[in-house]
């Protein structure tokens, strides 16, 4: 009987929805990285991030913001696209 209720609960648990972070999280966590970057360049690939930024006459500001719309879009699945093989026709991949 103790098997068999320790399976049922078991078995519940796991069929029970998946929770995920929410868009605004995914951002905030890409900001919060960049700003760990900034404040250990030695420890982290800061240099590569600011040589980014510059070649594309971005601040360090303003490319976490772009970083971290990107991981926000993502959830959106706003990039994602279905293509014909033969047609090469794309079309949005429906959420």
């Amino acid at each position: 009987m103790k098997k068999q209720l320790m399976a049922a609960t078991l078995l519940l648990l796991s069929t029970s929805q998946a929770q995920a972070f929410s868009q605004e999280t995914h951002k905030r966590i890409v900001l919060d990285a960049v700003n760990y970057m900034q404040q250990h360049p030695a420890s982290t690939e800061y240099a590569a991030l600011r040589q980014y930024a510059a070649q594309n006459n971005l601040t360090i500001s303003e490319s976490a913001e772009l970083l971290g719309q990107a991981a926000y879009d993502v959830d959106d699945f706003e990039d994602t696209f279905l293509c014909g093989a033969i047609t090469g026709s794309c079309v949005q991949a429906p959420v």
